[in-house]
């Protein structure tokens, strides 16, 4: 079996309340693993001792280890997959880092695909789910050992307000050079995708400690993701979870006091 086969497996086992305390779901066959299907064998009353042959049954019987909430879509198996850098550990995984996409356009989640980022939380109000929680992708810089990437689609001022904000391509015009509003649906499936991180990475013995922004790991990414999303998205889920704003990491920039009103004296 491979390694992805056998984090599979463990992933099944788990969830059907064979637990894997040491290392979780690490895709190596170690005692504990055998151990738990050695306990699945016994409580299912099967004959079968072969791995190979063990795994289809134990998958077939699998149930997610947390329910998707309503707008969020589990589309990792329709996904390219061709980001994945590797795995992190679910010990590490604390942050949920937000970006704004800067572009918008048609075609649901499909034009977003390839994109190597977590979730993408789309302009119609429903959160695509691209890839497990643990898959390492390079989005967010520093954040990327240790995160959870939300990508919500728009542009958006990094200020709302204040149009010298917007980060607007050269030669746009129209209407990609004014913000856009973030809507109110959207800004919910934001909130719910962020809902499921938590209590997946709670439920692999991890825990979602803080709300990051690109820009607070890159110099580069001023606006990224701008006031509105902040205010709409980080502020109530931090609330809700009793999380906190992550720590400004080197060559970033803190949030604003323009994004959170106890940010005193912090400028954009």
């Amino acid at each position: 079996m491979t390694r992805d086969q056998i984090r599979d497996l463990q992933l099944a086992l788990i969830a059907q309340g064979y637990p894997l305390p040491r290392w979780g779901a690490d895709g190596y066959l170690g005692d504990e693993t055998r151990s738990a299907l050695e306990s699945w064998v016994e409580q299912h009353s099967v004959m079968v001792r072969d791995i190979d042959d063990l795994a289809p049954m134990v998958l077939a019987e699998q149930r997610p280890l947390v329910d998707l909430p309503r707008w969020v879509v589990d589309h990792r198996q329709d996904h390219a997959g061709r980001a994945r850098r590797g795995r992190n550990p679910w010990s590490r995984i604390d942050t949920i880092c937000l970006h704004q996409m800067a572009c918008a356009g048609p075609g649901g989640w499909q034009r977003w695909r390839d994109l190597a980022i977590h979730y993408v939380i789309l302009r119609d109000g429903t959160a695509a789910w691209l890839y497990d929680q643990d898959t390492l992708l390079w989005h967010g810089n520093s954040w990327n050992p240790r995160s959870v990437g939300l990508e919500i689609e728009g542009w958006y001022a990094g200020v709302e307000g204040d149009p010298e904000t917007l980060w607007v391509p050269r030669g746009a015009t129209g209407d990609r050079t004014r913000s856009q509003v973030l809507g109110e649906n959207q800004a919910d499936a934001a909130i719910q995708a962020i809902n499921h991180a938590v209590a997946v990475v709670a439920a692999h013995g991890g825990r979602i400690r803080y709300v990051a922004a690109h820009r607070q790991s890159s110099s580069t990414r001023r606006s990224d993701p701008g006031s509105q999303i902040w205010k709409a998205v980080a502020l109530p889920a931090m609330e809700r979870h009793g999380l906190e704003t992550a720590p400004t990491l080197s060559g970033g920039r803190p949030i604003p006091e323009a994004w959170d009103p106890t940010q005193v004296g912090v400028g954009y």
